[in-house]
């Protein structure tokens, strides 16, 4: 498995990304965030990427913007130390899907900057 993730707190999913991160990693992290917000009853939730420990990830735009909307439930995404292609991708996924996409330098940034995309989504 690339990736760990875990249920911060109410509407917060961490999902660490690690190594090189195929389509079929991606599709199946985030369905299983999607699966651990189920469990822990969360209506709507932010999905926080850390990149900290990812080498590639894949340049798929259509494929990727299938993932960003694949689950309504999400609210907004924080990035954390994203390379300048995620930061490309983030800004035309805000655009298109018209969901947030937050960037961040450091880890301990992105939990207070989840906190208030959920809150502004309420």
């Amino acid at each position: 498995m690339s990736y760990r993730y875990r249920h911060v707190e109410q509407g917060i999913i961490y999902i660490n990304w690690i190594g090189q991160v195929g389509m079929d990693e991606l599709e199946q992290g985030i369905r299983d965030a999607g699966l651990l917000a189920e469990e822990h009853g969360d209506v709507s939730y932010v999905a926080v990427l850390d990149l900290t420990e990812c080498l590639a990830t894949p340049f798929d735009r259509r494929g990727l913007e299938r993932l960003v909307q694949a689950d309504q439930r999400v609210s907004g995404y924080v990035i954390v130390q994203p390379s300048s292609t995620a930061r490309v991708m983030g800004d035309m996924f805000t655009q298109i899907t018209h969901r947030p996409f937050r960037m961040v330098a450091w880890p301990s940034q992105a939990l207070p900057v989840a906190r208030q995309m959920l809150q502004t989504a309420a």
